[in-house]
């Protein structure tokens, strides 16, 4: 199969470096980051139930008191005032 791909000169630069830095073509660099990606995205799928609820959870941003305690302990951080208290 043949495909045309228009893509942006920067984007193109960034391809080719890249592949030359592992000593591919363009094209057969563009086809194994597309094998990775059909590979990722059909692994992703079979996830168990314990691993998609702990990928929730990490992906769960903090609580505007947990954010709040953050930033004091990053100032305290900073003032080298941290103690056990």
């Amino acid at each position: 199969m043949n495909v045309t791909l228009t893509v942006p000169p920067e984007m193109e630069r960034k391809l080719k470096q890249a592949a030359s830095q592992i000593g591919l073509s363009h094209d057969s660099y563009i086809v194994r980051l597309l094998q990775q990606e059909l590979q990722a995205r059909a692994t992703s799928g079979r996830l168990s139930a314990e691993e998609t609820d702990l990928l929730q959870q990490i992906n769960t941003s903090l609580s505007t008191v947990e954010w709040e305690r953050y930033r004091a302990l990053l100032a305290k951080r900073e003032e080298e005032s941290l103690n056990d208290n």
